[in-house]
């Protein structure tokens, strides 16, 4: 799932030196028109206001997720 990266012992694990990691950005709005009528299967998407919740997870995780994907050489 998408929340792996955010596990500092996943990442610690040594995932980013086994594994080729991919960060495909796109804005909020981009990925709930994306997800279609699948959004309803997501838990955190199901409350009154899906693209609120999704810019909230998109701003908490913005540092989170640069850390990990960020290319290193």
């Amino acid at each position: 799932g998408g929340g792996w990266p955010t596990n500092p012992a996943a990442v610690a694990a040594g995932l980013r030196q086994r594994a080729r990691l991919v960060y495909l950005r796109v804005t909020p709005a981009v990925a709930l028109a994306r997800m279609g009528r699948r959004r309803a299967l997501r838990p955190l998407l199901a409350g009154p206001d899906p693209l609120g919740a999704l810019e909230a997870l998109f701003e908490r995780r913005r540092d989170e997720d640069r850390d990990v994907f960020e290319r290193r050489t």
